[in-house]
């Protein structure tokens, strides 16, 4: 499994939580292979049926899927959208990269609101420096560099959302 799948006890688990939030009318996750989107039609007395539409890990084209409730149902994952230019066509010296969004979410540079950011232009980072982090249901998932380097730009403010591969540091090299 790579990074980017969810585990069936993941997605069973977002379910049960989308379900028990009686004010989240419509929902939709998008995390690497994987597709979920959760309506509530009729919403008068909180307890609507919510119909999950997932989208797995591609299957051996013999392979038919069956679900046990009508209101569950399984499309094949669809093909890579192109990447928008705003997001991933970052220009780059030669020897700077991006640190990329692993998720879906809002990024944030400090660790709380009114800290110092993680991190500003010119500073000098580990392979282990936190850069930033991204919020997803109430998670808060820290981004590292990965690689040692020098920040050269922060390419995303303070609060945005962010997609999936999107560029969010632009960091110089120091190997």
């Amino acid at each position: 499994m790579s990074q980017a799948d969810l585990t069936q006890k993941d997605i069973e688990h977002i379910i049960d939580i989308i379900k028990a939030a009686s004010d989240v009318a419509d929902f939709s996750l998008k995390y690497g292979t994987t597709e979920i989107h959760i309506s509530r039609e009729g919403r008068g007395n909180g307890a609507s049926p919510v119909a999950p539409v997932l989208a797995p890990a591609p299957q051996p084209p013999s392979a038919t899927p069956t679900s046990s409730s009508p209101a569950a149902a399984i499309a094949a994952p669809a093909p890579p959208a192109p990447q928008s230019k705003t997001h991933n066509e970052v220009s780059l010296g030669a020897s700077e990269f991006t640190v990329d969004a692993p998720m879906v979410g809002t990024f944030y540079r400090a660790p709380a609101p009114g800290e110092a950011p993680f991190v500003d232009v010119g500073q000098a980072v580990e392979a282990d420096t936190v850069l930033c982090i991204i919020e997803v249901m109430k998670l808060m998932n820290s981004i590292a560099a990965r690689r040692k380097g020098r920040v050269k730009r922060i390419l995303v403010e303070d609060g945005e959302p962010v997609e999936f591969g999107q560029a969010l540091i632009v960091l110089e090299a120091d190997d």
